[in-house]
């Protein structure tokens, strides 16, 4: 029993020193394994969950929309492009553009462009027509 506490001690020190992704990947293991690393081996694995993070951008827009009984999230991340040419490669086979979902998200959104759109052009138009001399349109 005084093994798995000063190995409990060791983890949680190393734990509380790293990153968020490294304490909830070892919280994911089994408590036999996450037990059975030495101190070294912790280290060693969060030195190398480090690099796994993301990073600051300007651009970082989350948001969750109710659309009818079930919630859906959308989130927007742009910035200065860091990744090697072989890992935006590698990437882009896991996770291809031109998907179902994909096609179906850039046409409602194009949808929704088009009618916000229209209507402020003919709002404006509306305006524009109430208050010139000469209108435009007949109403």
């Amino acid at each position: 029993m005084d093994t798995i506490t000063s190995e409990s001690t060791v983890l949680t020190k190393v734990a509380a020193k790293n990153n968020g992704l490294f304490r909830a990947m070892l919280t994911r293991l089994p408590q036999h394994v996450r037990l059975g690393f030495t101190e070294e081996q912790l280290s060693a694995l969060a030195e190398a969950s480090r690099g796994l993070q993301w990073g600051q951008h300007p651009v970082d827009i989350r948001l969750s929309v109710p659309i009818l009984m079930n919630r859906f999230y959308m989130v927007v991340i742009a910035g200065r492009e860091r990744r090697s040419r072989e890992r935006r490669d590698e990437e882009r086979s896991r996770h291809p553009l031109r998907t179902a979902g994909n096609v179906a998200f850039f046409l409602g959104l194009a949808m929704l462009l088009f009618f916000i759109g229209y209507n402020v052009g003919l709002l404006l138009l509306i305006i524009y027509n109430s208050f010139a001399p000469l209108p435009i349109v007949n109403m």
